[in-house]
């Protein structure tokens, strides 16, 4: 397990204030699957149950296409992205219009 660098409270709310820009960027672009209004869906690949996702790890999903009828909470993460497309290439799409609209893309702490 890697060692958790020790932070001061200013630099912690310095990273807490850069994740929270990040995530409204990532919800600003909208919906990844049909441009609505959205809100930040964590990639969960490769991680288990209980491991907390990284904030820069995520897509813009609608309500629909997160916990709606079509969400990937509700179809199941193998069967929405049969149909809508892995959440990897997905995430890479959002980065590519991150770095266009906004000139860089953070990816982690």
């Amino acid at each position: 397990m890697p060692i958790r660098e020790r932070l001061t409270p200013k630099e912690k709310a310095e990273r807490e204030r850069q994740r929270k820009i990040h995530m409204g960027r990532v919800a600003s672009l909208g919906c990844i699957v049909c441009a609505a209004p959205a809100n930040v869906h964590h990639i969960r690949d490769g991680q288990g149950t209980g491991q907390k996702a990284s904030d820069y790890e995520t897509i813009g999903l609608c309500h629909n296409h997160h916990q709606g009828r079509d969400g990937i909470h509700t179809l199941g993460t193998k069967r929405w992205q049969k149909i809508y497309g892995y959440e990897r290439e997905l995430l890479e799409n959002v980065r590519r219009e991150l770095i266009g609209r906004y000139g860089s893309v953070k990816t982690g702490d």
